[in-house]
């Protein structure tokens, strides 16, 4: 019988220390691991059945491989743009840097943190923030720093604003902020306060706010540009009850943000052989034949022109409308590249089409997100229906990578 290499040290090494860690240093609530993909499934059901055996009441997260988890975890430095089924934790480090790098000191943004948990918050989910200690084990001074201004900003806020919080009751995201709920109470974090921010399909009375307001039927406008300067500014409304959100995908704020997630695809056509190989304006690209959502929210593999993602919206006011794409690259430390035309189309009739450009960088580092516009559109009063997004043509290998973030529609003056 021959035993393989990995399997003496899955059994010599991983098990014992496991066993060790787990009953030699008291209560342990949580494991993480970090396993290779391509981990067996026998490997990891062991695992987990000893981690569970051990402790009953720990935890295990996805990169156990195989489904053995028992709570999902993003990929590094990963984006969430929707609500998961299951607990989900997003990590991030505080520079470029997992462990300690002496050199990197390119740390980033309190606010951004600060930005990230309440994003995660509204959405039903956790941020894990690694630090990576000197040799010593002292924490850099970049990380002291920003912990420290973050505990701050955490103690200035009511109690369970953040973790005893419930997600957002709405549809759709904000280009002002995120929203959490607690009872009654509408939990507002805002990245932007220079001019009031109007909300709209609020069916409840909105009994009292931190910031002036008026209400006007099932639209609320606060005048948050008094609120003190923050990390990350927070209005809480209190409303008449529990919160009653209009369904629906319509605009807030004047900006209409439409994720993967909430959209359906649709694939009538397949132009894609059984090895997955498809032809795209004469270049032939190898990877998945068709778009889907990945774990993240984000559309991947959205390059075959037989594929359309749709989204039932309405436009109540209508107005002109900027049509917008946000992109990005999941892939580590690769350029963010278009090369690609993009369809929008209301009710199966085309909208606009555009290739896709590098207008606006939304976030750096090693995973870009730009903000592409396809031009202004105009929508007439009380416009409903469906809209819909297709790849028409894509014009280099590297431009199959990005992945789809949001389709966003951002009211411009008449």
């Amino acid at each position: 019988m021959i035993i393989s290499h990995f399997n003496r040290y899955f059994e010599g090494k991983v098990l014992p220390q496991i066993k060790e860690l787990l009953t030699n240093y008291g209560e342990v609530v949580e494991l993480w691991c970090d396993c290779p993909l391509d981990i067996e499934k026998k490997y990891s059901e062991k695992l987990r059945d000893v981690v569970h055996e051990l402790r009953p009441g720990c935890r295990i997260n996805s990169r156990i491989g195989n489904d053995c988890g028992d709570f999902d975890s993003l990929g590094d430095n990963q984006i969430m743009t929707f609500r998961q089924s299951r607990p989900c934790e997003s990590p991030i480090t505080l520079n470029h840097t997992w462990g300690f790098k002496f050199d990197d000191e390119d740390w980033k943004s309190s606010s951004l943190i600060a930005e990230r948990m309440a994003s995660l918050a509204s959405r039903d989910a956790n941020l894990l923030v690694n630090v990576g200690p000197r040799p010593d084990g002292a924490l850099p001074d970049g990380t002291i720093r920003i912990l420290r201004e973050l505990a701050g900003w955490k103690q200035s806020l009511p109690e369970n604003v953040l973790a005893g919080s419930g997600p957002s009751r709405f549809a759709q995201n904000f280009d002002w902020g995120y929203s959490t709920t607690t009872g009654n109470v509408l939990n507002l974090f805002l990245k932007k306060t220079d001019r009031p921010v109007e909300i709209s399909g609020i069916r409840n009375r909105v009994r009292s706010a931190d910031v002036p307001f008026t209400q006007n039927g099932e639209s609320l406008t606060l005048q948050v540009q008094d609120l003190p300067a923050s990390l990350l500014p927070l209005a809480r409304v209190t409303l008449d009850g529990e919160p009653d959100i209009t369904p629906g995908f319509l605009p807030q704020n004047g900006v209409l943000i439409l994720t993967p997630a909430d959209g359906r695809i649709s694939a009538e056509n397949d132009s894609a052989d059984a090895a997955g190989i498809f032809g795209v304006d004469g270049v032939r690209i190898a990877g998945s034949s068709h778009m889907s959502v990945a774990r993240d929210g984000t559309l991947a593999s959205w390059h075959n022109p037989a594929d359309r993602i749709s989204w039932q919206v309405a436009f109540p006011s209508g107005g002109n409308f900027r049509v917008e794409i946000v992109s990005f690259m999941p892939f580590h430390a690769r350029p963010w590249v278009g090369d690609r035309d993009v369809e929008v189309f209301m009710n199966d009739l085309p909208l606009i089409g555009h290739r896709l450009l590098p207008d606006r960088l939304l976030e750096g580092g090693p995973h870009p997100v730009m903000a592409s516009s396809l031009g202004v559109v105009t929508f007439p009063p009380d416009t409903r229906g469906i809209v819909s997004l297709r790849t028409s043509g894509i014009f280099s290998d590297a431009a199959r990578i990005i992945n789809l973030v949001e389709l966003r529609f951002v009211k411009v003056k008449d």
